[in-house]
């Protein structure tokens, strides 16, 4: 994080002797404000008639528009604002007055500059100018009545004294009376034995004194600027007796992204802009920034925070000033990235935010500190996929040999069984000898922060590839392709489609579909796969197009990180927002996306759809049953290709029978509540006496616990079962039957 160019100034600002904020006084002027941005120039500059005047316009060689079409004219802007000001007066400062003097050898404009902020801030000064007039080398740039006009304008409210004609020799009477001296005497004028080093304005070798201005070389505006930050090394110097000089310049680091710019012609005028004219050149910049991240990623957008400041809120979550160490600061935030990468894709210096949000999310997991609930449900799916129920290893020949083994995950039967019964069948027609593993890669361990859980699932499938000889993997699944690239190096995976191509057959299913294509974001650093699914498509007949984030550039569709039941409003948005990215129907290759979509109605095609020669209609399988789907896959499996394994098969029975309706279905899944675990409840309920009658309705209500959860039910008995009327879960437990 450290590499953030977040806070660089912008090439303008980087090159400006005065640094001040431009960003800032362009933004007041897109708005028409001209006042505000008036003294936001006349803050900076101190003397802003002599700026507007004599500036040669560092900005204008730095601006990187100027490899568009022409660099923002910020010097004509400047001289905009303070022709159209209705106040260009100065401020006057209402300090109480300060007890330190300072001294200034030079009136020319680097000792005026240094004069004016000391004025202001209320310090006693006396201003030392050897001639009979203030303004050094301006006298021979300007007029002498305009020079001496705009010297007055800003020191209208000021009170110094000014010793004209009185030429100092010697420096050391001064640093005996002063609290510091300001030697600014000009090109050519006498430095009284000073030596300096480091960047202007220095603190000489000599106590008490500094130096800046034209006399170490400076052009008019540099020397100007030297004066004004000369002010500051004085005054701090009178507080803690230290001789510090200016900073070290340092070119800015600012990367920006060139889509930002596009052409947008200057204006065409002669002279000085009129109002409308300037807000339309201030409109042509872009206020340069290192934000591809806040601009690409839609969590960083969302939340509209640069890389600093998140890290610093999580930063205060991680380590919190409470008593109890519970920090709550970004931990909604941070459970709310997909960590899909694309903030590392954008970023000029490679920062992944994901990475950082995924160890302070492990972190704060450990420390049991983070909101068990926000997981909790996708880590009990996975235990599901992972069970007795669903999970399975089986291999037509000698186990330790197999060649390849298939790997669907846990969501793509979930969505589709025929994904992987039917891939599982194609495999074997290739490689009769392929194996198979129904599980789960770990990722929901992952995206919650478990450590401990996802080593040790790690583990487990590092063990079972040993077992079966070390096979290639063929995986369905764009996220278990990225968990075993980035966890899991060392077992070689391809995807289905990756498979497909290596044999040279052809998809089982032609389609003359207009498709747009959405990558999923945990291909991004696959591009083979993501070319080859494109092959394939075409290959079947359609006919594609990209999407503007696509490739690298995927963004997520908001089922990495299962960020939905941490911040459901934002996943909601953010699918929607995938969903509007094209009229066009989608060719997926993510059944998870393609779920997503589809329930936002957004017609897709998974490129399974066409390798398998399969037709599947927009319907979308709700929680409960893709737990269905997950056992009748390994069902079906067992008899299909493994008959001598059915005696090992369990069919599930629930507890008591229920009959649910379409809309008391819909609302179980819209809130993730099990059917087995409402059945549990209402057995429990029963058997201990814990139900209660409606004497209007005529139906009860039972209790209990669900895991971590503690469910209610509301049904009524109906011949051998019941009638479930409705059902909703608590994030609580019930500690006291009493109660």
């Amino acid at each position: 994080m450290a590499a953030c160019r977040e806070k660089e100034p912008p090439f303008c600002v980087s090159v400006c002797p005065f640094h001040y904020d431009v960003r800032e006084f362009i933004d007041r002027m897109q708005r028409g404000s001209f006042n505000s941005a008036f003294r936001s120039f006349y803050n900076g500059v101190g003397f802003p008639e002599l700026v507007a005047k004599l500036c040669p316009g560092y900005c204008r060689d730095a601006c990187p528009r100027s490899r568009y079409d022409a660099a923002i004219d910020l010097p004509r802007l400047e001289q905009a604002a303070l022709e159209h000001a209705a106040n260009t007066r100065p401020t006057s400062y209402n300090l109480p007055p300060r007890a330190e003097r300072f001294a200034i050898v030079g009136g020319g404009i680097s000792g005026l500059a240094c004069a004016l902020r000391l004025c202001q801030r209320k310090y006693q000064v006396t201003l030392f100018e050897k001639d009979d007039s203030l303004g050094g080398h301006l006298r021979a740039l300007l007029p002498a009545e305009e020079l001496q006009a705009a010297i007055d304008k800003q020191f209208i409210y000021e009170q110094y004294q000014l010793r004209l004609n009185c030429r100092v020799d010697d420096i050391a009477p001064l640093l005996a009376d002063y609290d510091a001296v300001y030697v600014a005497t000009g090109a050519g004028g006498s430095d009284f034995g000073l030596r300096w080093q480091g960047e202007l304005p220095a603190a000489g070798d000599r106590e008490r004194a500094f130096v800046g201005g034209s006399l170490g070389g400076a052009d008019t505006m540099h020397a100007l600027a030297q004066g004004l930050n000369a002010a500051a090394l004085l005054e701090s110097y009178a507080k803690t007796r230290v001789m510090r000089g200016a900073d070290a310049y340092r070119p800015t680091r600012m990367q920006v992204d060139e889509e930002v710019f596009g052409v947008r012609p200057p204006q065409q005028v002669d002279g000085g802009y009129d109002k409308q004219q300037a807000q339309a050149e201030a409109q042509r910049c872009v206020s340069c920034r290192c934000d591809a991240c806040l601009r690409h990623c839609p969590m960083l957008g969302y939340f509209d925070k640069f890389p600093l400041r998140l890290r610093d809120e999580v930063h205060v979550t991680i380590y919190p000033a409470t008593l109890d160490h519970n920090g709550t600061v970004a931990q909604r935030m941070i459970s709310t990235c997909s960590q899909c990468g694309l903030c590392g894709e954008v970023c000029p210096q490679d920062i992944d935010l994901g990475d950082f949000l995924r160890t302070a999310h492990q972190m704060m997991t450990t420390r049991e500190t983070f909101p068990w609930a926000f997981h909790y449900f996708w880590l009990r799916d996975m235990e599901h996929a992972r069970s007795e129920r669903a999970a399975l290893t089986a291999a037509p020949a000698v186990p330790e040999r197999s060649k390849y083994l298939f790997f669907p995950g846990c969501q793509t039967g979930a969505s589709e069984p025929r994904y992987v019964t039917e891939g599982y069948a194609l495999l074997r027609r290739f490689e009769p000898d392929c194996a198979i593993a129904l599980g789960c890669c770990g990722a929901p361990a992952v995206w919650a922060g478990q450590k401990q859980l996802q080593e040790q699932v790690f583990a487990e499938l590092r063990e079972l590839w040993l077992s079966l000889g070390k096979p290639q993997l063929i995986l369905t699944c764009p996220s278990c392709m990225e968990m075993f690239a980035r966890y899991l190096p060392e077992l070689p995976a391809l995807l289905f489609s990756d498979f497909i191509i290596e044999r040279g057959a052809a998809p089982l299913r032609q389609s003359d579909s207009e498709l747009a294509v959405f990558d999923p974001c945990a291909l991004r650093r696959h591009s083979r796969q993501r070319q080859g699914i494109r092959a394939l498509a075409r290959q079947a007949g359609c006919r594609l197009h990209e999407l503007p984030y696509h490739g690298e550039r995927a963004q997520c569709c908001s089922f990495g990180g299962q960020i939905d039941d941490t911040n459901p409003t934002y996943a909601k948005w953010l699918v929607s927002e995938r969903a509007a990215a094209s009229e066009l129907p989608y060719l997926v290759s993510c059944a998870n996306c393609r779920d997503l979509l589809t329930r936002q109605g957004k017609s897709c095609v998974h490129i399974l759809d066409l390798l398998l020669g399969l037709e599947r209609g927009d319907g979308v399988a709700g929680v409960n049953e893709r737990l269905n789907n997950r056992e009748q896959v390994k069902r079906q499996i067992i008899e299909r290709f493994f008959p001598e394994r059915r005696a090992g098969l369990v069919s599930r029975q629930l507890p008591v029978s229920l009959s649910v309706s379409s809309e008391v279905a819909a609302k179980l899944d819209a809130e993730r509540i099990l059917i087995e675990d409402v059945a549990a409840v209402i057995a429990a309920s029963i058997a201990s006496g814990r139900i209660s009658e409606d004497q209007l309705s005529g139906h009860y209500f039972g209790y209990g616990a669900a895991g971590r959860l503690t469910l209610w039910a509301e049904f009524e008995p109906q011949g051998d079962g019941y009638v479930l009327y409705n059902a909703y879960q608590h994030r609580m437990s019930i500690e006291s039957e009493d109660d």
